[in-house]
């Protein structure tokens, strides 16, 4: 605030909370980090196992997208001695195996970190002809839809002025949903059929974003990230099912 850090308040204000309501605390209070580069990772990892005010909560971790934004150029030089992201998740992963093999999975960093994806390996149908929809897309204004303050319609928060779908005067406009979903999902049935990640992904219409229009060649330019993502947790999954088989039972219990 005001070019002043606010770690120390906000810690100090925490303290405060806990120390008046600790159970309201415990049950109520999560973290959002969103990371960008320098990817400082396993500084994030030590305050988060260290902490006692943040080590027992819930965490959800977010990137700074790469897309359609030029936040990430403008810091790009500032970051080229830090060790890698890669290097920095497969420490994490390490660490993280031995805690699940001991039982010890859902307080560990890890599981904040990977625990979205080995859910959804934990819980795949496994039926090889269940039909699947390609990637993390919604049905827009039906799964989610989102309103401006000049009442505008818009499949989420993030869409910006991208894929407008009619307004409260009036209102939705399905041809425009028909649109979105067709020349989609059609490129996508092309070109994402034989990924192995093609049960995993989360890429969205906002993957394909250029501007105010899709264009799915910048989705595609990420694709082996998200498939080394899926290979990290595909290791980190059976490395711990070997020596714990029921390491991931709880999972099909969280929602």
């Amino acid at each position: 605030k005001r070019g002043k850090e606010t770690h120390s308040t906000v810690m100090n204000n925490l303290q405060r909370i806990s120390d008046h309501a600790s159970d309201y605390y415990r049950h109520n209070v999560c973290f959002i980090a969103t990371l960008a580069p320098p990817y400082q990772l396993l500084s994030l990892y030590n305050f988060q196992q260290t902490n006692e005010l943040v080590r027992h909560q819930s965490w959800f971790i977010n990137y700074v997208k790469p897309l359609d934004t030029t936040f990430l150029d403008s810091i790009a030089s500032k970051h080229e001695d830090h060790m890698s992201y890669d290097d920095q998740a497969h420490i994490v992963a390490k660490d993280y195996i031995e805690a699940a093999i001991e039982g010890n999975g859902q307080s560990h960093f890890g599981y904040w970190l990977f625990g979205d994806l080995l859910k959804a390996i934990h819980t795949r149908v496994m039926n090889s002809n269940h039909k699947v929809w390609i990637n993390g897309s919604c049905v827009p204004g039906i799964d989610k839809l989102f309103v401006d303050t000049q009442g505008n319609f818009f499949p989420c928060e993030r869409s910006g002025a991208f894929m407008n779908l009619g307004d409260c005067n009036n209102g939705l406009k399905l041809s425009n949903v028909a649109e979105i979903v067709s020349s989609y999902t059609e490129d996508c049935q092309n070109n994402c059929v034989k990924c192995p990640n093609v049960r995993f992904c989360e890429s969205c219409y906002l993957a394909a974003r250029r501007e105010n229009h899709l264009d799915l060649s910048i989705k595609y330019n990420y694709c082996g990230k998200r498939v080394n993502k899926l290979t990290l947790t595909l290791h980190i999954y059976v490395s711990i099912l070997e020596k714990n088989p029921n390491a991931f039972d709880f999972l099909r219990d969280v929602s």
